[in-house]
């Protein structure tokens, strides 16, 4: 059986002994593995009450201005934010103390908790770039964490390096329109280490990150990596969750929703039934439920190198079965849920063949599966929800 990509490590929870990290810090250069050091999550707060107040300074010359610059920065801060959220991730011990609230504005006072300096060069950012080796970028802890008793803030700042400072030759980075993903991803990143995130690949959170910067800023956006800059999750889920039904997007999103796989068996078969081909060592196989028309879905299975998309398009509803068949386990092993609506439909391969599937969701419909049929009365599936 193939290795199922659902166990990442995950550093939200390390929000306590802040001070013992004070100095640490955060970096995304070309090269590959880093000497990042674990950082927790550098503002905290058990009630929520103030949000982190943020600033962002661009140095002349950096390629791109505040209009581009500042939507990047609160697109990212909403990623983490959702993120977060739809995660249940504030039902974790000390993670209900992390801020996700912010206040941002042009032009730093000094006041602030958290500052974004793009291209900017100081004595302060000679200081801590000096650990670092060339670097795209990185996240700094200045000040304490947060701490409501002691009322010291955290502070902090995002550093994003300036135009050809880690390749003047190559011109590597270049900052402009053809290379904003590549910003936006590297402030993603980098937000993610504020939040107190390690590194983890096959997420936006990859140690190789200044690799594929170092690849999409001189290639604009025709790098192989540059999907790694549009989500938090990307081959991977940075948090594993089996019971989290929205997307991670800026946007709050309930419908439609996104279904995690449980790992099986038929994983294997149902690569090489839908695409062709064998599948690397590493397979992730998603369901997502659209709203329209009613039981559709799009069904995703991807390995390390690859990733396929496949519609699943609905014939007929077959109504609701009357009988209590269970079909998931729920909190605690007890079989509670019990299979609802069920659907006929198609779903065709890259070959071009048209399968056959049947599409179970549970009563609530934020777990299903899809069937193939099979010789005589057996079903094998495609597709199950995690429990």
């Amino acid at each position: 059986m193939k290795k199922n990509l659902n166990a990442a490590l995950i550093l939200f929870g390390l929000l306590n002994s802040v001070s013992t990290f004070a100095a640490s810090g955060g970096e995304s250069h070309a090269g590959g593995a880093d000497d990042y050091r674990i950082v927790p999550a550098f503002f905290r707060s058990e009630r929520h009450e103030k949000p982190i107040e943020a600033c962002y300074v661009i140095a002349e010359g950096f390629g791109l201005d505040a209009a581009a610059i500042e939507p990047m920065i609160r697109d990212s801060f909403s990623q983490w934010a959702n993120y977060i959220k739809v995660k249940k991730l504030t039902i974790v011990r000390y993670s209900n103390w992390i801020q996700t609230r912010m206040n941002l504005h042009a032009n730093c006072t000094g006041n602030e908790n958290l500052r974004f300096l793009f291209g900017v060069q100081s004595e302060e950012i000679a200081h801590y770039s000096s650990q670092f080796s060339k670097p795209f970028g990185f996240a700094q802890l200045t000040g304490a964490g947060w701490d409501w008793d002691d009322k010291q803030p955290a502070k902090g700042f995002i550093w994003i390096a300036p135009p050809n400072s880690v390749d003047a030759v190559a011109k590597i980075p270049k900052w402009d329109q053809s290379t904003r993903p590549a910003l936006q991803g590297l402030i993603l990143h980098e937000l993610g280490h504020v939040f107190g995130n390690g590194h983890v690949d096959g997420t936006v959170m990859t140690e190789k990150i200044g690799q594929y910067l170092e690849n999409d800023t001189s290639n604009a956006q025709t790098a192989k990596y540059v999907s790694l800059y549009s989500k938090i999750d990307a081959q991977i889920e940075l948090v594993p969750c089996m019971d989290c039904y929205a997307s991670y997007s800026a946007a709050e999103t309930f419908d439609p929703i996104q279904l995690p796989g449980r790992a099986s068996s038929d994983w294997e078969w149902a690569f090489k039934m839908l695409t062709g081909k064998d599948a690397g060592a590493n397979i992730l196989i998603r369901y997502e439920r659209m709203g329209s028309p009613q039981g559709s879905g799009r069904l995703t299975v991807m390995d390390e190198s690859s990733s396929f998309s496949f519609p699943v398009d609905i014939s007929w509803e077959n109504g609701e079965l009357k009988q209590s068949t269970p079909l998931f386990s729920g909190q605690g092993g007890m079989d509670f849920y019990s299979c609802g609506i069920s659907y006929t439909g198609q779903i065709k391969s890259l070959s071009g063949a048209t399968l056959p599937v049947i599409v179970n969701y549970n009563m609530d419909g934020k777990k299903a599966e899809i069937l193939v049929p099979g010789t005589g009365f057996y079903l094998r599936p495609i597709f199950v929800s995690a429990d």
